[in-house]
C-alpha cells in the first residue's frame, strides 16, 4: 500500500476523530499500518475463506526504497480527495 504523507494524516484524523494538524507522524503511520491490516484481512477472507494464509506485520517503507509494487499482481488506485491510495497485492506460495 502506498499513501502520501498528507493523505496519511487525513486518514489518521478520520480514524482518530481529530483534526489533521493534531495527528503526529507516529499516529499517521500507525493508522496506515492498521488500514493495511484491515484491507489485507478483507481481501484474504474473500479470496479463500477456508485457506490458511501467513501474513507479516505491515512495514513502513521509505518512498525511495519503494514497496515493490511493480512486481505485484494486482494494483488498484483510489482517489480519496486528499491524495491517491495505491493498493498492490501479490500472493506467493509458501515453501
Amino acid at each position: 500500500m502506498s499513501v502520501p504523507r498528507t493523505l496519511a494524516r487525513a486518514v489518521g484524523a478520520g480514524f482518530l476523530g481529530c483534526d489533521e494538524l493534531e495527528v503526529s507522524d507516529a499516529q499517521a503511520e500507525g493508522v496506515v499500518c492498521e488500514l493495511a491490516n484491515m484491507i489485507c484481512g478483507s481481501v484474504l477472507s474473500r479470496l479463500e475463506s477456508e485457506a490458511t494464509f501467513q501474513i507479516a506485520h505491515p512495514e513502513l517503507v521509505p518512498p525511495e526504497r519503494g514497496a515493490g509494487s511493480e512486481n505485484a499482481g494486482i494494483h488498484r488506485w483510489f482517489d480519496l480527495g486528499d491524495g491517491i491510495l495505491t493498493v498492490s497485492l501479490e500472493l506467493q506460495p509458501t515453501v
